[in-house]
């Protein structure tokens, strides 16, 4: 058993006896870093004071060895191969708008009434989405022409909230403006699906082989997640 606590901390292996420290480099599409992952940072760094933590929010998909990079959350299912995928969080993209009249909409093809906000790199005049109806199979595809696009899905938000039109945003984005009141679903039970998936994934190399600090902050997180899901246990 000693043995095997010595191997341990050689890897520098979290939950004996030596402390979380040195720098953890990671990753993370913007959606999910500025939405999820900065909060949860910061309650997981104030348990490692002694951890120092490198950021990198971007899109691009990142080469962790060559670029040097520990851990990296993607919004898919198709992990690069050679490394390790854990699922964190299922998530679905939804239609999002301002409390007022005329909501919540029942078909997807009102969309193209109203106006929407669209997520995009690059500009089109019209654009094409595959809705979903949660119960069963039924698929309705909606072509639009976006009233405002942008690459930054918090700037669509708040024109979200102002009431200037209708946003698609994973649930996770808008949970906090749900809660506030501020945003409603507009199109309840529907959803646009994600080609990539719908799962946030953290990607790292072997776990045998991962940094310390890496292990600790996903277990961290699928800890919290699991307890968001479940409620907090009774006292």
């Amino acid at each position: 058993a000693e043995a095997a606590r010595r191997d341990l901390r050689m890897r520098g292996a979290p939950g004996v006896d030596a402390p979380i420290a040195g720098t953890l480099r990671l990753t993370s599409v913007p959606l999910f870093g500025q939405s999820v992952l900065a909060p949860l940072l910061a309650e997981f760094q104030a348990l490692h004071p002694a951890l120092r933590i490198e950021m990198r929010f971007t899109a691009r998909r990142i080469d962790l060895l060559r670029e040097d990079v520990d851990l990296a959350f993607r919004l898919t299912e198709r992990p690069p191969e050679d490394f390790v995928a854990q699922p964190l969080l299922p998530y679905v993209v939804r239609a999002y708008a301002a409390p007022g009249p005329g909501l919540p909409l029942t078909d997807p093809c009102q969309l193209a009434e109203r106006p929407c906000l669209l997520l995009s790199t690059w500009a089109t005049d019209e654009v094409t989405l595959p809705w979903r109806r949660d119960a069963g199979d039924e698929r309705v595809a909606v072509t639009l022409r976006p009233a405002m696009q942008a690459d930054d899905l918090g700037s669509l938000q708040a024109v979200a909230r102002a009431g200037r039109g209708i946003v698609f945003a994973p649930d996770f984005c808008a949970a906090a403006d749900l809660a506030r009141g501020v945003l409603v679903e507009a199109l309840p039970g529907w959803r646009l699906p994600v080609p990539e998936g719908e799962t946030v994934m953290a990607i790292t190399l072997p776990w045998s082989v991962a940094p310390a600090g890496a292990r600790a902050l996903v277990s961290f997180m699928r800890e919290t997640f699991a307890r968001q899901r479940t409620g907090p246990r009774p006292a």
